[in-house]
């Protein structure tokens, strides 16, 4: 596959952050075309990059990864959100985020452990 340096450019300015919006590839797909590219072998070229990034990314800062399977971490940040929000409104934040950190992070305790069978 034959990608000029403009469109290499974009690719790696996409992926930079680890992950591509609809609109991001949908844009990468027009460029591609134009330069007579096949769209499957480029999502193939792309995806395989982002997914390069998000693991060098995991391999310089492994402790991300601990923190984000540990859901007494995200009840921790929700709990805190609640302290400040109580703090700002002198109000009874700090029960509700007690709850919505103790539900918010169970979801996304699940939702990482299913992240691989999700496509």
């Amino acid at each position: 596959m034959n990608i000029s340096e403009e469109l290499k450019e974009l690719v790696y300015t996409v992926v930079e952050d680890g992950k591509i919006t609809k609109k991001e590839r949908e844009v990468l797909h027009k460029r591609a075309e134009k330069e007579g590219i096949d769209i499957d072998e480029f999502d193939i070229y792309i995806d395989q990059l982002v997914k390069d990034y998000q693991e060098s990314f995991l391999d310089k800062y492994p402790f991300i990864e601990k923190l984000i399977k540990n859901p007494f971490f995200w009840f921790a940040i929700i709990a805190l959100i609640g302290v400040i929000w109580h703090n700002i409104n002198n109000d009874s934040g700090i029960p509700i985020a007690l709850i919505a950190g103790a539900i918010i992070s169970t979801i996304l305790y699940f939702a990482y452990l299913n992240k691989d069978k999700v496509d």
